[in-house]
């Protein structure tokens, strides 16, 4: 399972213009055809955060859920357009006629949260540009919450554990028929389930519930050997190390060297039992999150079941552009258990 950043299809700082979000989303679409190339299977989800920020914005009457759908449809619209444009790119140069063949399907996707999650008391999750002073100003006044993201400000969402994803069983079939599935884009729609003894009914929350979970979930029901979090960070860099490197930066003339030292800083593995809380709760922190959970819950489910792998299932968090070196364990930061035994 592929997971892609909201910065797959706008980079930070960059204007919310369609030729943005079609030149990233073409980057992004030709980092994954790579890994089809080499014969991986792959399953694609993305972030919205960008997205569903602007909109919000711009449709303040909007319930969340409904802006979730409008930007869930139009991201993943312009990711299957570049992966199918991608595909056919590269087969005509390799000659790989499967390639050609593959059918692309971005697929609408809902997934029930538990109204009763704590988050909706405690939004965590960033969602739209930065914010200037009056902007937080105007967010407060409205009831908003906003909180740091880095070195910046912008709103804040409920952002509830994802429970169930209600198109699995579609999504599951896709991909054995040898489909590219693009879903879970921006972690999906989130919606609350009401239960009676003969029926049961979806109906929408405002909420953003995190895409790194929910593709975590994603890979451990699909029983995928890799979970893959491309992002524009060249992997984990612990807050000490960057706070280092930062006030390094201060007195560089040359901040290339200061960036390519800051990467170099990367830490290649992490074990699962790692201090998850110094880490961003809005950022980093979910993607560790969501890696270590993957990385547990495959490993208990192959053990107890009669599940063969070939291979220790991990994850992998890295640069979007270089996603088969972080698949390959080239850059990036990789998670695995404490109990892998291969080598490789």
């Amino acid at each position: 399972v592929v997971a892609l950043g909201g910065n797959a299809l706008l980079k930070r700082g960059e204007a919310v213009t369609l030729e943005n979000q079609k030149k990233n989303a073409a980057t992004a679409a030709s980092a994954i055809v790579k890994l089809l190339a080499n014969g991986y299977r792959v399953c694609v989800t993305h972030g919205n955060g960008p997205q569903v920020g602007l909109l919000s914005k711009l449709q303040p009457e909007s319930a969340l859920y409904i802006l979730d759908a409008q930007t869930e449809g139009e991201a993943g619209y312009l990711l299957q357009l570049e992966l199918h444009n991608a595909l056919s790119e590269y087969a005509a140069i390799s000659g790989n006629s499967a390639l050609k063949d593959t059918n692309v399907s971005a697929l609408i996707t809902t997934t029930v949260v538990d109204k009763n999650d704590a988050a909706f008391d405690h939004p965590t999750k960033p969602i739209g540009r930065e914010l200037d002073e009056a902007s937080i100003e105007s967010c407060k006044s409205s009831g908003f919450s906003v909180i740091r993201d880095g070195n910046a400000f912008r709103r804040a969402v409920a952002s509830p554990k994802p429970l169930r994803i209600v198109e699995f069983p579609i999504i599951r079939s896709l991909l054995e028929l040898n489909t590219l599935v693009v879903c879970c884009g921006g972690g999906g729609v989130p919606v609350i389930e009401h239960k009676t003894s003969s029926s049961s009914s979806l109906e929408g929350i405002d909420a953003v519930v995190d895409k790194d979970a929910v593709s975590a979930l994603l890979a451990v029901e699909l029983k995928a050997d890799a979970l893959l979090i491309l992002t524009d960070a060249a992997g984990v860099i612990p807050p000490d190390v960057w706070t280092q490197n930062l006030e390094k930066q201060k007195t560089m003339k040359d901040t290339s060297k200061w960036k390519s030292e800051l990467e170099a800083s990367v830490q290649k593995d992490m074990s699962s039992d790692l201090d998850l809380n110094q880490y961003a709760a809005g950022s980093m922190r979910p993607k560790l999150e969501s890696a270590v959970k993957f990385v547990t819950d495959r490993v208990s489910s192959s053990t107890t079941g009669n599940e063969i792998s070939l291979c220790s299932p991990f994850a992998a968090i890295g640069p979007l552009e270089r996603a088969l070196q972080v698949l390959h364990g080239h850059e990036g930061t990789t998670i695995w258990s404490c109990n892998r035994e291969d080598s490789q």
